[in-house]
């Protein structure tokens, strides 16, 4: 396999960063909600249950500097975090002060959790209920707005039928999506992204086959996973992917989604494909640096976009 130097990776990167995304009119967007699951368990062992709380804070810290960095540098809106399924109180402070202590490490004047971030002990299934709830109330306002402004064909009086296709049509799916590797079905990278996403805490040494698929199967939410094999040659369409890594690619992809240089109109089918390849390749490229002893990720990626480019 043919190897590119340093220097062409980090031109390459620069070049598909977004760069048009304060277009974008905030006050026309659901809340894009990010949802950590930590539903499956924490080890009895002390030693092994620290390891467990360390890994997912560092994971969290990653996004999170990195997301604070890009929020302060071009304002943009970042989505809400809620770290849910803690199964003690204790548990939820380590987690929390574990986070805090990574990002000052990076970020020296940070003393409190940014305020979209919350960890609890409520359960999965109870917020995705009430995050479902307050999504569909935010499409109804939009509605309603729209119709005082006289612009949809609807009159007042629309029954919840025309309210149902009024939205359908013009404000991306409330419904939660589970992300998971093993999924059978995967996400459309020409689609609106996925408005309240989970992602399963697994932060286990070892890859335990069908784990977040069988999570989500279990409280009735659809499992997806990343259409990589729809955009990168090579990459496996099961790819198991870091936490920090599919949070970043996530958000990278909202922005991008509501962003007019990458096709924001729904016609341009290639232009929204791109806008999951930029967040993609991106995210991927971060993880590389992160993490060097997988640097098969970036270099497959970059090789494919390099050839997609010509």
């Amino acid at each position: 396999m043919v190897m590119t130097d340093d220097a062409e990776e980090r031109s390459l990167v620069k070049n598909l960063n977004a760069i048009s995304i304060a277009s974008s009119s905030p006050s026309r967007v659901i809340d894009k909600v990010f949802v950590l699951d930590a539903g499956y368990g924490f080890p009895r062992e002390k030693k092994v249950r620290k390891e467990k709380i360390n890994a997912i804070a560092l994971q969290l810290s990653n996004f999170l500097t990195w997301q604070m960095h890009q929020q302060e540098t071009y304002q943009y809106s970042t989505a809400s975090i809620k770290l849910v399924g803690c199964p003690d109180e204790n548990i939820k402070i380590l987690l929390e002060n574990r986070t805090l202590e990574n990002i000052k490490k990076k970020t020296s004047s940070t003393k409190l959790l940014p305020p979209h971030v919350t960890v609890s002990c409520e359960s999965l299934e109870q917020c995705l209920e009430d995050l479902t709830k307050q999504q569909q109330q935010q499409r109804r306002r939009l509605y309603e707005d729209d119709v005082s402004a006289g612009k949809n064909h609807f009159s007042d009086t629309a029954n919840d039928g025309a309210f149902t296709s009024h939205n359908t049509n013009s404000i991306a799916s409330t419904k939660p999506v589970y992300l998971s590797p093993d999924a059978h079905e995967s996400l459309d990278p020409s689609g609106e992204p996925p408005t309240i996403t989970i992602i399963g805490l697994l932060v286990d040494r070892r890859v335990k086959p069908n784990r977040s698929r069988d999570r989500a199967n279990e409280i009735g939410v659809i499992a997806k996973r990343w259409p990589l094999e729809d955009c990168f040659k090579d990459i496996d369409a099961c790819e198991p992917l870091n936490v920090d890594c599919i949070l970043e690619g996530m958000q990278q992809w909202w922005w991008n989604s509501s962003c007019t240089s990458f096709g924001k109109s729904s016609s341009n089918l290639n232009g929204r494909k791109e806008a999951f390849v930029q967040a993609a390749s991106q995210a991927i490229h971060h993880h590389a640096e992160r993490h060097p002893s997988r640097p098969l990720h970036i270099t497959k990626t970059i090789l494919h976009t390099k050839k997609s480019m010509n």
